[in-house]
């Protein structure tokens, strides 16, 4: 019973670094892009995007950014959209 475990194992193990090895040998081809050194300094401010957002604060403090286009305009009687699960006393 045992050596027929270690079998299976052994032939599982084989099985592995051949579908490995098939892989690397399909995906195997020449990079498409160039990495090259950046020119300049890299301002972390310059990788935000900018866009319109609209930032909702609770009374207990819990802070929300969300996009503005997660909210459509609405007429009277607009029920909104739930951007924040608040607890029972927070507002």
């Amino acid at each position: 019973m045992n050596k027929t475990i270690e079998f299976i194992g052994e032939v599982i193990c084989i099985i592995a670094i051949l579908i490995s090895l098939t892989i690397i040998i399909i995906v195997k081809d020449e990079r498409k892009t160039k990495i090259v050194a950046a020119e300049g300094e890299i301002d972390l401010e310059d990788l935000i995007k900018e866009e319109q957002c609209v930032v909702a604060l609770t009374h207990f403090g819990y802070i929300k950014r969300m996009p503005i286009d997660t909210y459509k305009s609405q007429r009277r009687g607009g029920k909104g959209i739930t951007g924040i699960a608040t607890r029972e006393d927070d507002f």
